[in-house]
């Protein structure tokens, strides 16, 4: 017999009934996927990769089997007409317990693609806007998939060993054939994702880095002008300070005394302002091609996936 809940405290009551089960609450705290077999029962506890009922909490799957009835716990709603496609199978010993581990199982491989393709998408809109944080975020994310993923696999493969005893897979071969295969793939698939995260974070690295690089550049440029400046300067004040003004005073009229200590000056700062414009000016057109060129790859991506559809749908 099935039985499904949506409360775990419902859960809870029931499964205590069964010998040697106990600390059931502690499955809620825990964010791995594992399989255990007791020898009165299997316990499998499977995560969501996001919850799709809103609530942070709602992401535990808790299977339990013994010989006399199957539990199921899930925060959302169970697919009860999939097992029906199961029904040849329910009646053959531990058929019933096969195709509920065979359902929850498919439902939650679900979860992680829902979840893989939402964190693609959120890729492909970062690499367009090179947005380093965001990129870490959908590491973080895709991470904690691949790690989900893995442990996924790795119950699969128990359940294939014959550790859990209540489920037999040679009566779901192919189905469960399939669900390997799928987790396989999208094992791999996120993988790639994951070198892809790194590479567009490493090409924005490089790009902040070559970026720093023209600022000390300038700021070294503008240190050599202001230097040159204060050596410019630094030649009548030390006149002055050596030989004293009123003795300079007598060699050549004051007003020319005060043009040659305020022209330089001037004519220094005017250069040190004209070369500081043109370098600003270079700094905001290589910016702003770098912000036409985003848009742009992705017009063009865009237009490439429209002619493929085009070109497929004229061809259907």
């Amino acid at each position: 017999m099935i039985r499904v809940f949506a409360s775990f405290d419902e859960f809870e009551r029931a499964a205590l009934k069964i010998r040697g089960v106990k600390n059931l609450r502690e499955l809620l705290g825990l964010d791995i996927n594992f399989v255990e077999a007791y020898p009165s029962f299997n316990l499998i506890n499977l995560k969501d990769a996001f919850p799709e009922t809103g609530n942070e909490k709602d992401i535990n799957h808790i299977i339990l089997l013994s010989k006399k009835v199957n539990l199921f716990y899930s925060a959302r709603s169970f697919p009860k007409r999939d097992l029906g496609l199961y029904r040849p199978i329910v009646k053959k010993g531990v058929g019933e317990s096969t195709a509920l581990c065979l359902v929850v199982l498919r439902e939650v491989l679900e979860n992680y693609s829902l979840f893989f393709e939402k964190q693609r998408e959120k890729y492909s809109v970062a690499e367009q806007v090179l947005d380093y944080e965001g990129l870490n975020d959908i590491s973080r994310g895709m991470r904690a998939l691949e790690d989900k993923l893995s442990d996924f696999l790795r119950i699969l493969l128990e359940i294939e060993d014959k550790k859990v005893s209540r489920v037999d897979t040679a009566l779901v071969n192919y189905d469960y054939d399939i669900l390997r295969a799928k987790t396989r793939l999208m094992l791999d698939r996120t993988g790639i994702i994951m070198s892809q995260i790194n590479a567009s974070k490493r090409e924005i690295e490089l790009r902040s880095t070559n970026t720093l690089n023209k600022n000390v550049e300038f700021l070294s440029k503008m240190m050599m002008i202001l230097t040159l400046v204060g050596v410019v300067l630094a030649v009548p004040n030390d006149l002055g300070a050596y030989f004293g003004i009123p003795a300079i005073s007598d060699i050549t009229p004051v007003p020319w005394i005060i043009f040659w200590v305020w022209f330089p000056s001037i004519v220094a700062a005017l250069v040190a302002y004209v070369y500081w414009r043109k370098l600003q000016k270079e700094q905001r057109e290589i910016h702003s091609l770098m912000r036409f060129r985003q848009p742009l790859n992705f017009l063009k991506k865009l237009s490439s996936d429209l002619r493929g559809a085009l070109k497929k749908a004229l061809k259907e």
